[in-house]
């Protein structure tokens, strides 16, 4: 079965030669339909999971198509392309993990407060990682990168009590998930 990214092979051959007689995006096109296996092969090697290396490999492309006016692509430019949008997402990966880490450990401060005895930061990470993203990110946005409401409003493109009600509902799920994760503990 054709991936969306990538035709089936029965119509690639076809595609790309007749990419090749229609120019520049003709060119562009033969160039993709020939280097996408690669390319996704090269990054696929580096971050271990088919989504990831296919989100990856889609940006290396739209790099290219955005700078195919600039430069001559190649396979080789491609690659170099590859390393570096790879590189990005480890700094990237990287980052996230130096957030959480300093997330579990403020929200482990409220949580050792609330519990009233010594943090668990491994527990606050894991309830971290449960929460759907949309509570993980007013959480992060509150409390490690200290935006007050109007702030977060901005970035969220809502209004000051909005943000107030969406960080309220992101703590309930946050306790929630981190009293059940401790009663589970307990058994």
């Amino acid at each position: 079965m054709a991936s969306p990214h990538r035709p089936a092979a029965s119509t690639a051959a076809s595609a790309a030669s007749a990419a090749r007689r229609d120019g520049q995006g003709g060119a562009f096109a033969a160039l993709y339909l020939e280097q996408y296996p690669r390319v996704l092969g090269y990054l696929r090697h580096r971050v271990g999971g088919l989504a990831e290396a296919e989100d990856l490999t889609s940006e290396v492309f739209r790099i290219a198509w955005e700078r195919s006016q600039e430069v001559a692509l190649s396979a080789p430019w491609l690659f170099v392309t590859a390393h570096n949008v790879w590189r990005n997402h480890v700094r990237r990966e990287v980052r996230l993990g130096e957030v959480r880490t300093a997330i579990a450990g403020q929200l482990a401060v409220q949580v050792q407060s609330m519990a009233g005895g010594e943090a668990q930061e491994g527990r606050v990470i894991a309830a971290m990682d449960g929460l759907p993203p949309e509570h993980r990110d007013i959480l992060m946005m509150r409390y490690w990168d200290d935006l007050n409401g109007a702030e977060c409003a901005a970035i969220l493109g809502c209004s000051v009590p909005a943000v107030w009600m969406r960080l309220n509902r992101a703590r309930a799920a946050f306790r929630a998930k981190f009293e059940a994760m401790g009663r589970e503990e307990q058994q």
